[in-house]
């Protein structure tokens, strides 16, 4: 509170400001003449310090601007975060002082000029004293006598000595993208150019990695899409481009998108090995995983993480941290936790929306031990969603943006400042940040003293455990998580998506190249990406995108071709059927050929009558399978070719014509022949005899 003396002054300080800048018609008629962002700004400052500020003034009038000054007022200090908020909407609170800066330089018409100007704080009477650590808001207005810009609102942070406990701050940064490959006719042509935007210098995700690689010393958590880091291995060779209704373009590895791509990996392979970098699993296409486990694709769920880790592996030849995940939206059910748990995660990063209790200690993080029923418990860390908010708050400048983060945090330690505590942001999966906004953030978040930069295990490990009965380890209900994702798709997208499932299945029966299965295993994890459930003809893309997939295999098993009806002719009881199996696939393929016939057995065929053909290769294939008839005449032979698993591919019938005596009716005619001939032998023999 301020003393009466106080108050006193920030009233007359007040007062002289307003004599200052009298209000005029004609500067206010002009005011959209003259506009002003800001652009620099301290991060902190101490008792010692002073206020430098950049302002970027642009002269829209029709006259140059001459005579500018900038009236800087500083606000009481916030308390609390509430106070604060009150803050960004205007509610800047009592005046603790204000000056009048010259600014010397002159604008010329339609252009626009960048100024600096410094306010010692000990020019400030309210800081010449002890005063508080604090995050006080400030009012900066540009004017000239004849037009004003509209005020600026920011925060500064005071601290008049580092804190005994600093705030342990883990900043985790989703590296994502949109699935790019969206025609399911053509799984290999990408569609969508905010892949190929993002990677250029100065794109979404080179400004990320760019401000990464600028601050060494911060700590970060890193949660890369396997399929970002797919797309971008796809890109770097070269790709298959789509431009008009069915058209395409071959995009060489020498085109500037290439070669952003093949850039930006090996930039991300380096950052991997960083030792304050941690990387931790992200489903394989963003997939939105309590909806895959409510339409009863449990596996693919847990594919998204196990995949997507070995995937990571794999490009970036970085492990994820052991158990560690960051789902999408930060949410997650308790079916779909019982389900992670399964593939081997048992740390969980989760937003307060996910759970059923929501007290104020959410505010900042601590470790939540998330109860299950039907398995052990798993551990979570709450982010901070209000800060996170400040990321992408639009209408001011990045410094503006910058200074309201540090000055929420700095609020929140301030609330409770002997208490070892810690606060989780994740950063929007499709955050584009300014460059100033990414590398001031970065380098603010090791350099200001209230905050202390770690790695999200760092900060678990170090945080207090979770009491033996936690009232916030109760998992919000499905419905409810769900929901948060909006309108779920109807029942035919994941109709699709299990038609899908099967078809891969199918196919991995026949043991095509390892290469094969998973390319289909890579489009049925996209088809699951929760980008596709943002609109009803988003939705219906992704439902494409896994038809393609059983059409595919579809198409596969077509090139395997059945033996051609025929009629094959026997001459004997037993002999060989040769039966000519066809392919036209390019790579070999194990299959079985069942046999169906009521007057032939195959000795050589198992007790279901079937036979392997092992490495089944292109044209055809012929095998020779021994025959015994079991009666003359000519009849049918049922041919199926088959998976191992006997998934019926081709079929055909031929027509065996048997021209072999029966044994057993030779026998009896023959019998019988020779009974007549003796019989008319013996009457011959009678009838000569002398009587």
């Amino acid at each position: 509170m301020l003393s009466k003396a106080a108050a006193l002054a920030a009233a007359l300080m007040a007062l002289v400001g307003t004599l200052t800048f009298p209000p005029a018609a004609e500067g206010q008629a002009q005011e959209a003449s003259l506009s002003a962002k800001l652009v620099g700004f301290p991060a902190f400052v101490g008792p010692e310090g002073s206020l430098t500020i950049s302002l970027e003034i642009t002269n829209k009038g029709s006259r140059p601007l001459e005579g500018l000054r900038a009236a800087v007022a500083v606000h009481e200090g916030t308390v609390t975060r509430s106070q604060l908020k009150g803050s960004f909407s205007g509610r800047l609170g009592p005046l603790l002082g204000s000056d009048t800066i010259a600014i010397e330089e002159r604008v010329p018409q339609g252009e626009t000029a960048t100024v600096s100007i410094t306010e010692p704080l000990s020019e400030i009477t309210f800081f010449r004293s002890a005063a508080a650590d604090r995050s006080y808001p400030v009012r900066i207005t540009v004017r000239t006598d004849r037009a004003a810009a509209a005020p600026i609102d920011t925060q500064m942070n005071f601290f008049s000595a580092p804190p005994t406990i600093p705030l342990s701050l883990a900043l985790v940064i989703p590296l994502y993208s949109p699935p790019a490959y969206s025609d399911g006719r053509r799984p290999n042509v990408i569609t969508s150019g905010a892949i190929e935007r993002a990677v250029l210098e100065g794109g979404r995700l080179t400004r990320v990695v760019h401000a990464i690689e600028r601050n060494p010393a911060t700590a970060l958590t890193l949660a890369p899409s396997p399929l970002l880091l797919s797309t971008l291995t796809d890109m770097s060779n070269g790709y298959a481009r789509a431009t008009t209704k069915d058209g395409m373009r071959r995009v060489p590895a020498t085109d500037p998108s290439a070669l952003g791509a093949s850039r930006l990996l090996e930039r991300l392979r380096a950052l991997s090995t960083r030792p304050n970098i941690s990387i931790i699993s992200y489903p394989y296409s963003g997939a939105f995983l309590p909806a895959l486990v409510k339409a009863e694709l449990s596996a693919s769920a847990q594919a998204q993480i196990v995949d997507g880790a070995a995937r990571v592996r794999n490009i970036l030849g970085a492990s994820p941290r052991a158990g560690w995940v960051l789902p999408t939206l930060g949410v997650l059910d308790e079916r779909t936790v019982v389900e992670l748990q399964r593939s081997g995660s048992s740390r969980l990063i989760l937003y307060p929306s996910s759970f059923k209790a929501k007290p104020q200690a959410l505010t900042v993080a601590r470790v939540v031990k998330v109860r299950s029923r039907t398995a052990g418990d798993v551990s979570a860390l709450i982010a901070d969603p209000g800060l996170a908010a400040h990321l992408e708050t639009q209408g001011i400048s990045a410094v503006q943006q910058r200074q309201r983060l540090l000055a929420d945090s700095a609020t929140t330690m301030l609330e409770r400042p002997g208490q070892s505590r810690g606060v989780v942001i994740v950063t929007p999966p499709l955050w584009a940040p300014e460059q100033a906004l990414a590398d001031d953030l970065l380098d603010a978040a090791r350099k200001v003293p209230w905050l202390k930069s770690a790695t999200v295990e760092v900060m678990m490990d170090g945080l207090p455990p979770p009491p033996k009965v936690d009232p916030l380890g109760d998992l919000a209900s499905s419905d409810t998580i769900i929901a948060l994702a909006g309108r779920p798709p109807g029942d035919d997208y994941f109709v699709a998506l299990r038609s899908a499932r099967r078809s891969i299945d199918e196919y991995a029966d026949l043991s095509p190249p390892s290469s094969r299965a998973a390319a289909l295993e890579e489009r049925l994890r996209m088809a699951e990406s929760n980008d596709w459930m943002k609109s009803a003809s988003s939705v219906e893309r992704g439902r494409r995108v896994a038809l393609g997939i059983t059409s595919s295999v579809n198409g596969e098993f077509s090139k395997i071709r059945a033996p051609a009806a025929q009629t094959i002719t026997l001459t004997s009881r037993t002999g060989k059927i040769p039966l000519s199996v066809g392919s036209a696939l390019d790579y070999p393929v194990d299959v079985v050929v069942r046999l169906n016939s009521d007057k032939l057995r195959f000795p050589d065929l198992d007790a279901s009558g079937r036979i392997r053909i092992e490495e089944l290769t292109s044209p055809n294939q012929t095998i020779e399978v021994r025959t015994i008839a079991e009666a003359t005449g000519t009849f049918p032979l049922q041919v199926v070719i088959e998976t191992p698993n006997r998934i019926g591919i081709a079929r055909s019938r031929l027509r065996v014509r048997s021209t072999a005596y029966n044994i057993v009716g030779v026998a009896i005619t023959g019998g019988a022949a020779a009974f007549l001939l003796a019989w008319w032998i013996a009457g011959i023999a009678r009838r000569r005899l002398p009587a």
